[in-house]
């Protein structure tokens, strides 16, 4: 055979070779090729699936809107009743952001087929959040005869800087139930922002709030602040001190100089310092308060009394850091004691409210404390009761004693606030009255929303924000370092 025919042999069998490859690829390209399309057709099927039950749920919900109301149309805005209600609910009652509020709304088009042509932005719903809460802040009260005796709860919040908040929230003089106060059965009376609260700006204020109810109030529950104290006096209204912030500031006035307690409370914050980097950091004690320490302190008395109870089983390396707690073991004890006490008392006053039966049993809870509480702390509590209960009418009066609920209104505020504390208050504080007195419940709404959106106006809820509050800080930040 020659060298030219060799050669073409050789090519003929590379070529066959080749080929034999060509042919296993294309099979498995044609496998590929099968797999994608039934996989197609399975993802063909769950979309008509979805697509069904998209359909199912959009009978649904436009079967309940009839129920839901007619979605009104709102003069001068794109979105109707419906839309804004929602938003507020979602706001107010749910909790969400304004970009949270957006981003559930997706979710309802997405998964429920709610035909909408488009989603509010964040700045539409922070507007229609400010013109509802301005509605309510300005109109006149629609007071019904259980609300001819009324009660302020009053009390100031430090925001930012120069910015502290005054709140009032009304209330029926006379408590019902055995419950303490929920959102839904108190109002906003008045709120202001200024760099500080002198009694005479208090007493002001409060004038004001009578003002607007168009009567004094029966009487203001406060704390012991001195610029409070003196101005409910200036205003001649009668104070009634809330009982929890009396009762810590009477444990501080007992304890504060108490050798005992210093020591303790000193060795507290130093193993806070020395162990948290530590192994056995994880059985620090709870962090504690630089500003009114003791309306925390009982949390810090349970740690102890826990780490004393378990401190035999602990590694030898966890006994030596918090073996110290032994030496204080008598006042740990004592602060217990007091503790459980005051709980009684509190449970009783805040949930029942100020009468003479009420006094009564508290007083009788701090006699069968004797032996087991400071005789200093027992007569200072009895004292106090004895005082508040002197300022009831008659036997038959029952009056509330507690501003919990107006410290509950505070921490939803900075729930809802900018998380940058440079915004200070802004026009979001109108919310407040969106969360009290049943507002963000969904058919109170609905009733409200049309007349709100149409009667307040963007230049005048600007002019409201330019009286009444402060110059956004953060803003003013912003300007500083563009030039």
């Amino acid at each position: 055979m020659s060298k030219s025919e060799i050669l073409t042999e050789a090519k003929i069998e590379n070529l066959k070779l080749k080929l034999q490859a060509a042919h296993a690829a294309n099979r498995k390209l044609h496998k590929r090729v099968k797999a994608l399309s039934q996989s197609r057709a399975h993802q063909q099927g769950k979309v008509k699936v979805l697509q069904s039950r998209i359909k199912a749920q959009s009978r649904v919900i436009h079967a309940s809107r009839g129920a839901m109301g007619a979605d009104v149309v709102i003069s001068g805005h794109k979105f109707g009743s419906r839309m804004v209600s929602l938003c507020i609910a979602l706001y107010a009652f749910g909790g969400c952001s304004f970009r949270g509020v957006r981003r559930v709304l997706l979710c309802l088009q997405m998964e429920l087929g709610i035909n909408e042509s488009d989603i509010p932005s964040k700045s539409s719903i922070d507007n229609w959040i400010q013109k509802a809460g301005h509605y309510h802040y300005t109109r006149e009260m629609d007071l019904t005869e259980d609300w001819s005796e009324y009660c302020i709860i009053v009390d100031e919040s430090m925001v930012v800087g120069q910015q502290r908040m005054l709140l009032a929230l009304g209330v029926r003089a006379h408590k019902v139930g055995k419950e303490a106060l929920s959102f839904e059965e108190v109002k906003v009376l008045g709120f202001a922002v200024a760099a500080s609260w002198k009694w005479a700006e208090v007493q002001s204020f409060l004038e004001k709030v009578a003002d607007k109810m168009g009567t004094k109030a029966t009487y203001v529950v406060c704390d012991g602040g001195a610029n409070l104290k003196k101005g409910v006096s200036g205003a001649n209204l009668l104070r009634i001190c809330d009982v929890g912030h009396e009762i810590c500031k009477l444990m501080e006035q007992t304890y504060r100089q108490d050798e005992r307690f210093l020591s303790w409370i000193k060795e507290v914050a130093k193993v806070r310092f020395q162990v948290f980097m530590r192994a056995t950091a994880y059985l620090l004690p709870p962090r504690q308060r630089t500003v009114a320490r003791f309306t925390n302190l009982s949390s810090i008395v349970q740690w102890a009394q826990s780490m004393l109870h378990v401190l035999p089983t602990l590694t030898t390396q966890e006994q030596q850091t918090y073996g110290w707690l032994g030496e204080h073991k008598e006042i740990i004890q004592e602060f217990a004691n007091a503790f459980k006490m005051n709980e009684s008392i509190l449970k009783i006053l805040k949930n029942e409210g100020l009468s003479y039966q009420n006094i009564e049993k508290c007083l009788l809870i701090c006699q069968n404390s004797t032996s087991t509480v400071c005789k200093k702390l027992i007569d200072k509590i009895e004292n106090y009761l004895r005082q508040e209960k002197e300022k009831l009418p008659d036997s038959d009066t029952l009056w509330h004693m507690s501003s919990d609920i107006l410290e509950s209104l505070f921490g939803k505020f900075k729930h809802l606030a900018s998380n940058n504390v440079l915004n200070g208050v802004t026009g979001r504080v109108l919310a407040l009255c969106l969360l009290t007195s049943g507002n963000c419940e969904l058919d109170q709404i609905n009733g409200y929303v049309q007349q709100a959106l149409e009667s307040v106006s963007m230049p005048e809820l600007k002019q409201w924000k330019m009286d009444h509050l402060f110059e956004n800080q953060l803003l003013k930040r912003q300007e500083i370092f563009k030039t």
